[in-house]
């Protein structure tokens, strides 16, 4: 679904339209997502998308491995890095958030599974009606 949105940047745009409610079964999307998701508490999505490199930079392209095994020189890098969001709540948790998909991870195969599990593996679909 493509909308014209006027007053909103091309990254937005490309976001809405090929991201947004687009299911995904990629463990490293997913968590991609998780990340962008909760550096957002508090914050506009417009800033997430704007700061999104700036984050992949300092959150090892989201390996969910590599985040996980971050230590306390490498959040004082991160809070250091230009452009990042200065939150050392946020940059921790994503550390704890990493550790604890890996272990969703190994109960349940993957972080997919555990997720579509909820939908019994199947999309669902809201009818809008729009007046």
């Amino acid at each position: 679904m493509t909308c014209n949105w006027k007053d909103s940047s091309k990254q937005m745009q490309a976001y809405h339209d090929k991201e947004w409610g687009v299911p995904t079964h990629d463990n490293q999307k997913l968590f991609e997502y998780l990340v962008l998701e909760s550096m957002q508490a508090g914050l506009s999505w417009e800033l997430i998308i704007r700061k999104r490199e700036t984050i992949r930079k300092c959150f090892c392209d989201f390996s969910v491995e590599k985040v996980a095994s971050l230590n306390t020189e490498d959040i004082d890098h991160i809070m250091r890095i230009d452009d990042m969001i200065k939150s050392l709540r946020k940059v921790t948790a994503m550390i704890s958030n990493a550790k604890a998909f890996m272990n969703v991870q190994q109960e349940f195969g993957s972080f997919d599974k555990y997720l579509w599990s909820y939908s019994n593996f199947t999309q669902g679909f809201n009818h809008i009606v729009y007046t």
